[in-house]
C-alpha cells in the first residue's frame, strides 16, 4: 500500500474495509451519497466496488471530512472482498475471498471487517473460556437466553444438559462474565443480534 495512503487512513482514523461516508467541509460543496471505503491495496472505492478517485483528492487536500458507518448485522463479504477472521489456532488473519475455503470460513464462522472487530471477538472468546463452566449433574447450570420479542438477554439455569449452551455454573459467576463483556457483546456473538 502507498506510504501517503496510509497516513490519510491513519489521518482520518479508518482502517482497511471501514466503511464511512464524506461530508462537504466547505459550504456550497455538493453533497456525496455513498459508502466509500479503502480496500487492502490502498484504493478509495464506493461500496458499488466503483473506484472514487476524485473523492480521494478532496480528502486529502481536508476539503471533506468523514463520518464512519457502523453497520448492521453479520459481515458477509463478497468474492473478492477482504476480510478478517480468527483461524483454529487463536491468532487473527486476513483473508481475500477467492476460493470454496473462503467459503467455507465464511459460512461457518464469524468475520469481519476490520481487525480490531476480530481483535475484539478474540477477546470475547478468551473470557467465555475463562468464565464457562463444565455441566455438573445435581447442580444448577446457569446460561444465557435471548428474547426476540422485547431484545433483552435473560440468565436461566438448567439441571439437565442441552447442547450447543455455553453453561457458567453459579449466578455469581454468569453476572460476573455479563458484567466484564457487557450484554451488547453477548447479544452479538452468542445470538447474532446487532
Amino acid at each position: 500500500m502507498n506510504k501517503v495512503i496510509e497516513l490519510l487512513m491513519e489521518e482520518l482514523g479508518v482502517g482497511i474495509c471501514e466503511d464511512f461516508r464524506v461530508k462537504p467541509s466547505v459550504a456550497g460543496q455538493s453533497e456525496y451519497k455513498s459508502i466509500y471505503h479503502f480496500d487492502e491495496l490502498g484504493a478509495l472505492r464506493r461500496d458499488d466496488g466503483i473506484p472514487a478517485d476524485s473523492v480521494l483528492g478532496f480528502l486529502a487536500r481536508g476539503r471533506l471530512s468523514i463520518e464512519k458507518v457502523k453497520p448492521k448485522g453479520r459481515y458477509i463479504p463478497k468474492y473478492g472482498e477482504y476480510y478478517w477472521c480468527i483461524p483454529t489456532f487463536g491468532g487473527i488473519s486476513w483473508k481475500t475471498y477467492e476460493d470454496e475455503f473462503d467459503e467455507f470460513v465464511i459460512k461457518h464462522n464469524l468475520v469481519f471487517r476490520t481487525k480490531e472487530e476480530a481483535e475484539d471477538y478474540r477477546w470475547f472468546l478468551e473470557q467465555v473460556d475463562k468464565y464457562k463452566k463444565e455441566f455438573e449433574i445435581g447442580k444448577l447450570n446457569h446460561y444465557f437466553y435471548y428474547t426476540f420479542i422485547n431484545k433483552r438477554i435473560g440468565i436461566s439455569w438448567d439441571d439437565v444438559f442441552k447442547e450447543y449452551k455455553f453453561y457458567f455454573g453459579s449466578t455469581e459467576n454468569i453476572q460476573e462474565f455479563r458484567n466484564v463483556v457487557g450484554d451488547e457483546r453477548i447479544k452479538k456473538y452468542f445470538f447474532n443480534q446487532y
